[in-house]
Formats: structure tokens, C-alpha cells, sequence
């Protein structure tokens, strides 16, 4: 997944479970920032409209809202039970998130949450459900 910041700065999250921070330059990409450790259930993460933090999948039933500033969690998404999957991404006013289900009997659920204030969790709001339950995919 690659995301651009406002501020024209690369946002990865890869295969490896790493988040990558990059500038571009006339040849390549600088690494300014590098962060281990994400669950890697969720394909598709989101940057907020002000391309100040990132959606980080935590592990399979926690996205943490993460300053790109200074790398620290300013905020948590939780299921009750469940698994994120396929895609967490923020709304264009940074406001609302939307994440996608990854398990089986979840995979076709799409759940809109408020999201997190400073040091506090995201709040549910409404799940949605494709038709047939078929995943999402993008």
C-alpha cells in the first residue's frame, strides 16, 4: 500500500510489516521514519487528510492511530471479538474510519468508526454488509 501525504511524502506499509516514511529525491527515496511491528492483516492502510498519522495494524483486532511526527499512538480502534482485514482508511475530514472484516463470516462487513480522540479509542458506529457478503477487496 502507498499512500502520498499533503506534504508530497511517501507513506508504504509492505509485506514485511513495516510502515516506511520516505521523501523523494531526483534519485530514489530518502527513509525518514521506519516502523516494525504491525500485524500485517490489513492490506490497505490509511494516512489522515492532513498526512499527519497513519492507520497501523497493531495485530488482527487493533488498529492504532499513529503520529508520523514523532511515531507514537495517539489513538485505538478495537473490535469486539473480531479481525480487521483488506483495508482501514480514513474519511476525507479525518473524522470517521472505515475498516474493512478479515474473517471468514466477516470478510463481506464494512464497519464505520468515529475516530480515536488523543490517547482514546475509536467508537463504532455502523456496519455495513455487501451484498452476499462477498469481501472487500479495495
Amino acid at each position: 500500500c502507498v499512500r502520498f501525504t499533503p506534504q508530497c511524502t511517501l507513506v508504504t506499509a509492505a509485506r514485511d510489516n513495516a510502515v516506511r516514511l520516505c521523501r523523494l529525491r531526483d534519485k530514489g527515496a530518502a527513509v525518514l521514519s521506519h516502523m516494525d511491528h504491525r500485524g500485517g492483516a490489513v492490506d490497505v492502510l490509511g494516512v489522515s487528510g492532513d498526512g499527519g498519522k497513519v492507520l497501523f495494524d497493531k495485530d488482527a483486532g487493533r488498529l492504532d492511530v499513529v503520529s508520523l511526527a514523532d511515531e507514537r499512538s495517539v489513538g485505538s480502534l478495537q473490535t469486539s471479538g473480531g479481525r480487521f482485514g483488506g483495508l482501514a482508511l480514513f474519511s476525507p475530514d479525518d473524522a470517521l474510519i472505515l475498516t474493512a472484516g478479515g474473517e471468514a463470516d466477516q470478510r463481506g462487513e464494512l464497519t464505520v468508526w468515529e475516530a480515536a480522540q488523543a490517547g482514546g479509542r475509536g467508537a463504532e458506529r455502523r456496519r455495513l454488509m455487501t451484498r452476499g457478503g462477498q469481501p472487500v477487496t479495495c
